[in-house]
């Protein structure tokens, strides 16, 4: 076994963990759309808990909710250039996809995802777009649909 694994600051069970500031490989970003919703909130913990960086989009009374997070940017969903914000913020990351949550947040998501050279092509759709008029039965609010990117 090589030594240099037996060091103490190395250790998975250590107090405190010494963690190297230039990684080999890129970590992941995410995007989460409409991000200051409770699902919002909850996507974002999942994917810091699970090794991602995260990009959100919310309105300005949440950016600070959305740092304390630790989300690394936030941007105003209203904004007319949030696209190309989020695109620019993007540019020299990996992108593992975005999530998307709210009326109209999947159509900019498989934009964003579109734009980004590399990029997974993976976007999530956590609710889905009413109609204007309600659905006459039970069973026409229920889809499920493939989007090709």
């Amino acid at each position: 076994m090589d030594k240099r694994g037996r060091r103490p600051d190395k250790g998975a069970f250590q107090k405190l963990v010494v963690v190297r500031e230039h990684l080999a490989t890129k970590v992941p970003t995410v995007l989460v759309q409409g991000a200051g919703t409770s699902i919002g909130k909850n996507a974002i913990q999942l994917a810091i808990a699970a090794g991602y960086h995260v990009i959100a989009t919310a309105s300005p009374e949440n950016w600070d909710t959305m740092r304390n997070l630790c989300a690394f940017a936030v941007f105003d969903y209203r904004s007319s250039s949030v696209i190309d914000d989020v695109v620019t913020s993007l540019k020299d990351r990996k992108c593992a996809g975005a999530v998307a949550i709210g009326q109209g947040s999947l159509a900019k998501c498989v934009d964003i995802v579109k734009m980004i050279p590399g990029a997974a092509k993976n976007v999530a759709q956590v609710t889905i777009d009413m109609p204007e008029s309600p659905p006459t039965s039970k069973f026409s609010i229920l889809a499920a649909r493939r989007i090709q990117v």
